[in-house]
């Protein structure tokens, strides 16, 4: 199943994680994140508009882009309660929501059904693309890396050799320690 970003604004939450901002014919792409440095490799891969949410109210800078009517799609990729209701908030009227963000814990989030009934929202929950048959997504990625029409090298922010395995392990686990991105390891 395939989303079309052929509409005005797509809103993208991003943690630990990194969503590469979506290529035209989306009008309008919004990242919101906590760090810095993943807001800055946001504005490289095409965002137009970076907040950080600590600092700024996304709730206001959204409806204040839209002229109050809320984004087309919004992608929850965090995986927090917050986040995950803030995103209900955000979308427009009959748009459409993409949650792929796995909360760590498994415990129940409030969810306001008559909101999101009221707004006709669609819903797509989806996580788990090892899952798939013939692991279809992965295999596009690949292709996309391979031929060069996904660049991911403004996301591997610390690369270490296979013997540094255990400083690119905390490294992956404690990302704000050093502003990391991806932690890659060479195996060579």
């Amino acid at each position: 199943m395939g989303i079309n970003l052929s509409r005005r604004t797509v809103e993208i939450e991003v943690e630990r994680g990194f969503v590469p901002a979506c290529p035209p014919p989306a009008e309008r792409v919004i990242v919101a994140d906590l760090s810095e440095a993943r807001l800055a490799v946001g504005k490289q891969y095409g965002a137009g508009v970076c907040v950080n949410a600590q600092q700024d109210d996304l709730l206001s800078v959204v409806n204040d882009l839209t002229n109050g009517v809320g984004a087309d799609y919004v992608v929850e990729a965090v995986g927090r309660s917050k986040t995950f209701l803030q995103s209900v908030d955000l979308v427009r009227m009959a748009g459409e929501l993409m949650w792929f963000g796995l909360p760590s814990v498994d415990h129940d989030i409030p969810f306001r059904f008559q909101q999101f009934f009221r707004k006709r929202l669609k819903a797509v929950c989806d996580y788990g693309a090892q899952d798939e048959p013939a692991a279809a997504s992965f295999r596009e990625a690949l292709r996309l890396i391979a031929e060069k029409e996904l660049d991911v090298e403004p996301l591997l922010s610390h690369v270490f050799s296979v013997e540094d395995i255990n400083k690119a392990m905390h490294l992956a686990h404690e990302p704000q320690d050093a502003g990391a991105l991806k932690v890659s390891i060479h195996f060579e």
